[in-house]
C-alpha cells in the first residue's frame, strides 16, 4: 500500500461518505461494543508506521543483515471489552530485535566516545574474530559482494590453487567483515533514529488527536444507527 500522512489518513477515514455507510452497516456496533472507524485508523496508522520504519532504514543506508527490514513486523488488532491494541515492530524472539536498539540509538565508540548522548557503548576495541558481531558484518559483505583485496590469477589456476583460491575467498570475506566490525567497534555506530522517528512521526499528539476524532465519528455512527432503529420500531 502507498504511504500516507496521518493528516491524510484522517481525512480519508472521516468523512460524511464513510460515517454514512457504517451508520447505514446492518452490524449493531454498538452492542458489540466495537469502534469501526477507531479500529480502521488503527490499523491504517500501524500499517503507515511499519512503511515509514521500512522507508527509514533504506533512507539511512547503514551496514546490516537486512533482518531489519525483514523482520518488520505487526500483529493483529485486539478489542478487549473496548481497549484496543496491536503489536508493531520486532517480535522479541526475532534477530533484529537484539540489535535494533543499537542502530536506532548508536553506540559510542571505544576510541572517540560518539556518538556522545548514546546509551550504549563498546566495552573494547576489537571483536571476536569468530565472534557475533563479525557473523552479522560477514552476511552484509556476502549480500553486497564487497572484498578488501582483488585477485590478480583469474585463469590457468592449477587444482590446488583453486581450492586455495576457494579457501582464500572464505577468508577473504571473513577479514573484510573483521575489519568493518573493528572500525565500528572504534569509531561507534552512528545513530539512525530510524524507529524513534518514525513513532514521533504517527504516535505523538497528531495521533491522539486523531484517534479522538475517529472515537466521536463512532459516537455518530452509534447515534445513526439507534435512529434508525427508532424509526423503524415506530412505523
Amino acid at each position: 500500500m502507498a504511504k500516507q500522512s496521518l493528516k491524510s489518513l484522517t481525512a480519508d477515514l472521516l468523512n460524511e461518505n464513510v460515517l454514512e455507510q457504517y451508520g447505514n452497516d446492518r452490524v449493531n456496533y454498538a452492542d458489540k461494543r466495537q469502534a469501526p472507524l477507531t479500529e480502521r485508523l488503527l490499523i491504517e496508522v500501524v500499517g503507515n508506521f511499519l512503511l515509514q520504519v521500512e522507508e527509514n532504514i533504506i533512507k539511512a543506508n547503514k551496514v546490516d543483515t537486512g533482518k531489519l527490514s525483514e523482520q518488520l513486523t505487526s500483529g493483529e488488532l485486539l478489542n478487549r471489552k473496548g481497549v484496543y491494541s496491536i503489536e508493531a515492530g520486532y517480535p522479541l524472539n526475532s534477530e533484529a530485535a537484539n540489535y535494533a536498539p543499537f542502530v536506532n540509538q548508536g553506540v559510542k565508540g571505544f576510541t572517540s566516545g560518539e556518538p556522545s548522548d548514546s546509551p550504549f557503548s563498546f566495552k573494547s576495541a576489537r571483536p571476536k574474530y569468530d565472534g557475533v558481531m563479525v557473523d552479522a558484518m560477514l552476511q552484509w559483505v556476502k549480500r553486497n559482494g564487497i572484498s578488501s583485496r582483488s585477485e590478480d590469477q583469474r585463469t590457468n589456476l592449477s587444482q590446488l590453487q583453486t581450492k586455495r583460491k576457494a579457501v582464500g575467498n572464505i577468508d577473504v570475506q571473513r577479514q573484510t567483515a573483521y575489519q568493518i566490525a573493528t572500525a565500528i567497534k572504534k569509531r561507534g555506530l552512528p545513530k539512525t533514529d530510524f524507529f524513534t522517528s518514525a513513532v514521533r512521526q504517527y504516535f505523538g499528539d497528531e495521533f491522539v488527536a486523531a484517534v479522538g476524532s475517529a472515537f466521536l465519528s463512532d459516537v455518530r455512527v452509534y447515534i445513526k444507527q439507534a435512529n434508525q432503529l427508532i424509526n423503524k420500531e415506530n412505523k
